[in-house]
């Protein structure tokens, strides 16, 4: 996934537009090997012997200037015409935080996962409020914390420091992502997106929040066509906060979806 990912993002990158960090945290497979195929003057491998998200960003970090940051998934591909026009919208203004639209690709997956997928994207959190993959912070908008936590649900906790005026997804700009394969993977990564919401809760922050996803989920059961993807999503949901369940707030594990890497 990770040459699939740099492959995609040099595509248009200007030389010297951007300083890369491939933080790698604990990778047992090729991923170092791969990654480093692409290094240059620009983009630099870390090679980091701990897991942990977290501590994966904390060290990118540590070796860039104050300047509009990027954090994007190693599993996704987002082009480097789109990163140029990112960041010129954030040098711009008026938003500290944006977002590109979320493509699935579909290929692979079972008729019940691409159902859930296809309601996931038509839901307000799909559409307009649902940060993740790609986030692009202005240099001002990066003051607003520290060092990073050492926390799960990182999209969330990016997205909660921003007003809802201040943050955006754009529709013009497209990040392409592999979702969950099968439903048992689709209920590991929600229950895992549960887990990280209450860590944020008991770290006395607070998440974004999923602006009117009931009352749209309530308009799509009401199509024909559309309900038995909305009768698996909520089988989705259902199993996800079961599964959850009882977990310690700061006990949270990360579920890491095979069915979608590869």
């Amino acid at each position: 996934m990770i040459g699939r990912c740099l492959e995609a993002l040099l595509d248009g990158l200007p030389p010297g537009f951007a300083r890369i960090i491939v933080a790698c945290n604990g990778c047992r497979d090729d991923t170092v090997f791969r990654a480093r195929r692409f290094a240059s003057p620009d983009l630099e491998v870390l090679d980091l012997a701990e897991g942990g998200k977290a501590k994966a960003i904390r060290a990118a970090e540590r070796l860039l200037p104050e300047a509009p940051r990027v954090f994007l998934d190693a599993d996704v591909a987002f082009s480097g015409h789109d990163l140029v026009r990112l960041v010129d919208r954030l040098d711009s203004g008026p938003h500290h935080l944006i977002s590109p639209a979320i493509h699935h690709d579909l290929q692979g997956c079972t008729a019940c996962a691409a159902a859930v997928s296809r309601i996931w994207l038509e839901l307000p959190h799909g559409q307009t409020s649902g940060f993740h993959h790609v986030l692009g912070v202005s240099a001002e908008g990066r003051r607003r914390w520290a060092e990073f936590p050492d926390i799960i649900a990182d999209d969330a906790f990016i997205a909660s420091r921003f007003r809802p005026d201040e943050r955006r997804i754009d529709p013009q700009l497209a990040v392409t992502v592999r979702p969950p394969r099968t439903l048992p993977a689709w209920i590991g990564v929600r229950s895992r997106w549960i887990r990280g919401e209450r860590e944020l809760r008991s770290s006395g922050l607070d998440g974004p929040g999923e602006p009117g996803q009931r009352s749209a989920l309530a308009r799509l059961s009401l199509r024909p066509s559309q309900l038995p993807g909305v009768t698996l999503y909520v089988l989705v949901r259902f199993a996800a906060a079961w599964r959850a369940r009882g977990t310690p707030a700061r006990r949270v594990e990360w579920y890491r979806d095979a069915t979608s890497r590869g």
